[in-house]
């Protein structure tokens, strides 16, 4: 095989067996040209240039298959036209812990089981143009916003039986023209998700209106027409707190905005007038008042009366605000300082944590006392009571080269790489680390993985696999090369691309890794609110995987490369021992295929053929 193994590694003999062929090859009789797994019943759902088909391990055929032309209204042309969905690309979605997948298709979207290929529901059969949808897990439901006849409905799907529940009209459909300049402004960079209240009411945005509707009969308790960029509901469910669009060119660009309480029982504003504030960037629900954090300063609020609990804000532009006992952190361009009850810095002099305000921070982490950040500059530990840096100097990163960090709870210790290097530190590091192990990485750009293992640790790329001992010793390097590896980056691009073209919502990461919806936090779990289904689809792990030239799974790493002979294949390699355990032979430059991790199988698209390997 092509690769670079350590002299270190001379006692590890490098494996030479025969390329295993595929163990069933279907043939579908048509081009493929997606294959997606469902997780929850190991069904491969394949997109052919007519047919989706359904197949299973063990057998040589499809076990259904279902016309193209199923998932597509002969209208779409026409309406289509108010939600931008001109693509003809079928994009599959999983249903995660469910043998659910939705199918959408230009302005259409399907529900179908992938165990029998059985459409549950389907859009095309009721002559709805499709807009969006979104899942409420917590109520095994889809809601589907769609036009029929020039206006907009809302429509809720049972997911276990596909019938529909209800379906109201909340207003005229949108002019092409309107839709697709407001897509161009930050107003549609992120679409906010329904949210269910403690008596079932569902609440959400669409079609420009918020509208609240009840659960069980669809009946519309309110609608009212806001500019909205977010919201979200308070404890008590009393109040909706929203985030509006202000005018001129800095509402246009998301750099201003305004905030406005809501009452939940009526939809009518509280405030008399909203508040104007620059770009919001957190928000955090505290029963009668929030934190509120924006480019404008930062303090609480009332609920009911708006008012400042503090005099002053903060000095600082704030970048991100984290809670904690006794107050506030507070990331203001590329320093932290720490924010009491009162509003008054408790640390006499902030600390920077970066060079440049752009900067992201990888992570930020209290424990027992002390205060942990990694940023793309710098890391360093901080006491909490004094603000003082534990180290005296800050290790310092290369912001161009990839950083990544995990942490090792049997150590208690961070692990971080850059510019290959690897650094070990915890909560009783108190002079700065130098680093424990120097590597030389073939395409440390293509650097991607950074996993703690039994043992040591385990830096991974597009082709390249290396294995660090606790103790800095090199267990084992290798490097592929990749074959054909512009052509898939390139597909990966436009994943992405088409994503935002199609108004994919977006959600952001808060500064300890958690997933948060936009700029809101609190302690409420969101998830019971349901999730927007192509937020799941734009971050499924697995779906981004298919399109990667390499994979992995808990012991093994796989990657695509030629061996001695020229030959295409797909190695699959042991993380711990670094082993090449198995060899599938491929016939084309640019595959794609899927791994189903839990039974080991690999179905990989050649043509009009889906080669199957088990492993």
């Amino acid at each position: 095989m092509r690769k670079i193994t350590t002299p270190l590694m001379f006692f590890i003999l490098s494996i030479v067996f025969s390329q295993k062929k595929a163990d069933i090859v279907l043939n579908l009789s048509e081009n493929i040209d997606q294959i997606v797994l469902n997780n929850s019943t190991g069904i491969v759902l394949a997109e052919g240039k007519t047919h989706l088909f359904g197949l299973q391990y063990g057998t040589d055929q499809p076990i259904w298959k279902i016309p193209k032309t199923d998932f597509r209204n002969l209208k779409d042309a026409m309406e289509s036209a108010s939600s931008l969905s001109f693509s003809d690309d079928v994009i599959i979605e999983n249903i995660e812990t469910t043998p659910f997948n939705i199918i959408t298709k230009g302005a259409s979207k399907s529900l179908i089981n992938s165990e029998t290929g059985a459409i549950l529901f389907s859009t095309v059969k009721e002559g709805w143009t499709a807009i969006n949808h979104y899942l409420l897990l917590a109520n095994s439901a889809l809601i589907i916003e769609y036009i029929q006849n020039k206006k907009v409905n809302i429509a809720l799907v049972d997911l276990r039986s596909g019938l529909l529940k209800w379906s109201s009209p909340i207003g005229e459909a949108q002019s092409l023209f309107s839709k697709g300049f407001k897509m161009l402004s930050a107003d549609e960079t992120f679409k906010p998700v329904p949210k269910i209240d403690q008596n079932g009411s569902i609440i959400g945005f669409f079609n420009d209106r918020l509208v609240k509707f009840n659960g069980d009969t669809g009946d519309i308790i309110w609608n009212k027409e806001y500019s909205i960029h977010n919201f979200d509901l308070n404890q008590d469910n009393s109040s909706i707190l929203v985030l509006l669009g202000a005018g001129g060119l800095g509402g246009f660009m998301g750099l201003k905005e305004k905030v406005n309480i809501l009452n939940s029982a009526t939809g009518e504003p509280i405030w008399e007038e909203p508040m104007k504030v620059k770009k919001v960037v957190y928000i955090e629900d505290l029963g009668d008042s929030f934190i509120l954090g924006s480019w404008s300063g930062f303090n609480v609020y009332n609920y009911k009366t708006g008012q400042k609990k503090w005099k002053k804000d903060p000095k600082g532009k704030p970048k991100s605000i984290v809670k904690t006992e006794g107050g506030y952190i507070l990331i203001s361009d590329t320093w932290m300082n720490f924010i009491g009850q009162d509003g008054q810095k408790k640390w006499k002099r902030s600390v920077p944590i970066s060079d440049n305000p752009e900067d992201p921070i990888y992570e930020l982490k209290e424990t027992n006392g002390k205060i942990f950040f990694i940023t793309a500059t710098y890391s360093n530990i901080i006491d909490k009571a004094t603000g003082k840096k534990i180290w005296k100097k800050n290790l310092k990163f290369d912001e161009k080269r990839p950083t990544f960090f995990e942490f090792d709870k049997n150590s208690n210790q961070y692990l971080v790489y850059n510019d290959e290097k690897l650094y070990k530190y915890g909560i009783n590091t108190t002079e700065r680390p130098d680093p424990f192990t120097k590597l030389k990485i073939k395409k440390e750009k293509e650097v991607n993985d950074l996993e703690v293992r039994d043992g040591g640790y385990l830096i991974s790329g597009t082709g390249e696999i290396v294995f660090i001992e606790e103790n800095g010793t090199n267990r084992f390097q290798h490097y592929y090369k990749e074959v054909g590896g512009a052509g898939r980056k390139l597909s990966r691009i436009g994943l992405i691309a088409g994503g935002i073209v199609a108004g994919l919502a977006t959600s952001t990461v808060s500064v300890n890794g958690g997933p948060e919806q936009g700029v809101f936090m609190g302690k409420r779990e969101r998830a019971t609110a349901g999730f927007a289904s192509d937020v799941a689809f734009a971050q499924n792990s697995n779906l981004k995987k298919r399109f990667d030239a390499s994979g992995s799974n808990k012991d093994y790493r796989f990657f695509f490369t030629k061996d001695d002979n020229g030959n295409k294949v797909l190695i699959k390699v042991n993380k711990d021992s670094g082993t090449e355990v198995a060899s599938f032979l491929f016939n084309t430059a640019k595959p794609v295929y899927t791994l189903d991790n839990i039974d080991d199988i690999v179905y990989y698209i050649n043509g009009q053929t889906v080669e199957v390997f088990k492993h």
